[in-house]
This record gives structure tokens, sequence and C-alpha cells, in this order.
């Protein structure tokens, strides 16, 4: 008690109130210690907790990004793409000349649709007028 709280419970003419207070001040502090040790803890465990969340989160991502380009990869070409012209392109060397093919690509990127998609909607009916008995120059009865 002398060396930790300055107090000599030995002596004779020993405070009583002096060492009831330094006990009391000793267990005041020993209890918040404990309290922050505590609260230390629970945030390294709740820490945890939403780091492991985030890291299982992220690995979620990554798998579901990992998953969306491999079916990028193996999903046919857009047909309107740079890369699907070019090589319509190369396919048409020898069988006509640049002009044409030239022509030909700048019609098929102003147009823009899969000739398939093209044709593949219902045929539409054109209206027609009918015409009546008076025509032009026509005088009523």
């Amino acid at each position: 008690m002398q060396g930790r709280y300055g107090v000599d419970v030995n002596s004779p003419g020993a405070d009583p109130n002096a060492v009831s207070e330094a006990l009391a001040r000793a267990e005041r502090d020993r209890a918040e210690a404990d309290r922050q040790r505590t609260a230390g803890n629970n945030d390294g465990i709740e820490a945890g907790v939403v780091m492991g969340a985030a890291g299982r989160e992220d690995r979620n991502r990554a798998a579901e990004v990992e998953a969306e380009n491999a079916a990028a990869k193996q999903a046919a070409p857009l047909y309107d793409s740079e890369e699907r012209r070019q090589a319509f392109a190369s396919s048409l060397d020898g069988k006509a000349d640049a002009e044409t093919i030239n022509a030909r690509i700048v019609a098929d990127r102003d147009q823009a649709t899969p000739p398939t998609e093209a044709i593949a909607g219902k045929p539409s009916r054109a209206k027609t007028v009918k015409r009546g008995n008076a025509g032009v120059g026509a005088s009523a009865p």
C-alpha cells in the first residue's frame, strides 16, 4: 500500500479514511481497466465480423465478375461490331474490287441490323385506298 498508493497501513496513526479511499480508488481503476479491456475486445470481435463479411462480399463479387467475363467471352459477337465488319471485308477480298467492298461495309455499318432480323418480323399489309366511282370532273347526281 505504501509503495503503490502512498499510504502506510502499519503505522499506528494511519488514517482509516485515507486507506479506504485508496482501496476504493484502486477498485475503481481496476473496474475501469476491465471495462476498457472488454470494450476493446468487443470492438476487435466486431471489426473481425465486419471484415469477414466484407471479404466474403468481395470474393462473391469477384466470382460474379469472373462469371460475367467468361459468359461474355463465350457469347456470340455482336452483329454491329468493327471486328465482324473487318472479317466480312476480308472475306470479300478477291471477290470484288476495293470500291465495292468499301461501299458494302459502309452500307452494312449504316444499317446496323442483321439481315435475319430485318426479315424476321411479321410483314405488314399496305393500306389500299378505295376509290369511289366519282372521279375528278365527275358530276354529282
